[in-house]
C-alpha cells in the first residue's frame, strides 16, 4: 500500500481471502476437536496447513462478539507479521496497515499484553496515521487482544466494526479468553508440523541407509570385500565424483554385474 504525506491511501493491492459466504460454519469446539492437541514450540511454519481451519475460529469468534469482522496476525520475534488470516477485507487490510506504520490495536496489545478497545478511530490522536486510513475502509471501531502462549506473545487478534462501537469489559476479557485458545491453536499447528518433518527426515535416513547397504552387498559380492572396504569404495567413489553417497549407491544397485 502507498500513502501520501497525510496517511492517505493512495494505490492498494492486497492479497484477501474471500469474505465468508452465509453458510453455516462449525461451532468453535467442534473446530478446535479437528486440530492435533499437543504442543511444546510454536514457529509460522505449518501454520498454513490449518490456515482454513483458523479463520473459521476467528470468524466464529467475531461472530460471538457481534463484529463485522476480525483477523489473525501471527508475528516472529521482532514483532513483524509473518502470517495473517482475516474474515472480511476490511479486517485484512487493518493488519496489512498495522504493519506498515507500526501502530494500532494489534500492536499495542501485544505491546502491553492487554487487550485495546477503540470506540472509533476517527476520533482522537493515539494513532494519526493509522487510524483516518483505517476509517475510510470501512474499520470505525476495533477490539484487540495479545494471542500468547507459554509464556510468549505470538501475535494478536482483532475484531472490528464499520461502525464506531463502545466495547464492554466483559467484551474485552472474552476477547482475551479467545485469543488465549488461539495461542494455543497456534503452537499446536506448530508442533504437528514438527513432528510430520521430523518423520520425515528419519524415513529419508531410513531409505539411504537401505541403498547404502545394499550397495555394499553388492560391492562385497562383486569384488570380494569385506564389509568395512566395500563401504569405504563407496565412499570414496562418491567423493571423486563430487557425487552422493546414495546416488551412486543406487547405481551400483542398478548395475549389480557392471
Amino acid at each position: 500500500m502507498n500513502y501520501d504525506d497525510s496517511g492517505q491511501a493512495g494505490e492498494m493491492r492486497l492479497l484477501v481471502r474471500e469474505p465468508p459466504s452465509t453458510d453455516r460454519r462449525p461451532p468453535a469446539d467442534r473446530i478446535l476437536a479437528e486440530l492435533p492437541t499437543q504442543a511444546d514450540d510454536v514457529t509460522t511454519n505449518g501454520i498454513g496447513d490449518y490456515a482454513d481451519a483458523l479463520r473459521q475460529v476467528v470468524e466464529t469468534i467475531a461472530g460471538l462478539l457481534g463484529a463485522d469482522g476480525g483477523a489473525l496476525a501471527v508475528v516472529d520475534q521482532d514483532g513483524a507479521v509473518q502470517w495473517a488470516t482475516a474474515t472480511s477485507q476490511p479486517a485484512y487490510l487493518l493488519t496489512q496497515v498495522e504493519q506498515d506504520f507500526e501502530e494500532g490495536p494489534g500492536v499495542d496489545a501485544r505491546a502491553t499484553g492487554q487487550p485495546v478497545a477503540i470506540p472509533d478511530l476517527r476520533l482522537g490522536q493515539r494513532w494519526p496515521r493509522l487510524g483516518p486510513v483505517a476509517a475510510s475502509h470501512s474499520v470505525r471501531a476495533a477490539l484487540a487482544a495479545p494471542v500468547r502462549a507459554d509464556g510468549r506473545t505470538l501475535g494478536a487478534l482483532t475484531v472490528i466494526m464499520a461502525t464506531p462501537r463502545q466495547w464492554s469489559q466483559a467484551e474485552a476479557q472474552a476477547i482475551s479468553g479467545y485469543a488465549s485458545i488461539l495461542g494455543r491453536l497456534l503452537v499446536t499447528a506448530a508442533e504437528a508440523a514438527q513432528q510430520r518433518r521430523l518423520a520425515g527426515q528419519l524415513q529419508t535416513a531410513l531409505d539411504s541407509r537401505i541403498v547404502i547397504e545394499q550397495a555394499k552387498g553388492v560391492l562385497m559380492a562383486r569384488k570380494g570385500l569385506p564389509s568395512l572396504q566395500a563401504f569405504q569404495l563407496l565412499r570414496h567413489t562418491a567423493r571423486s565424483s563430487s557425487r552422493k553417497l546414495t546416488d551412486v549407491a543406487a547405481e551400483i544397485i542398478a548395475t549389480p554385474h557392471a
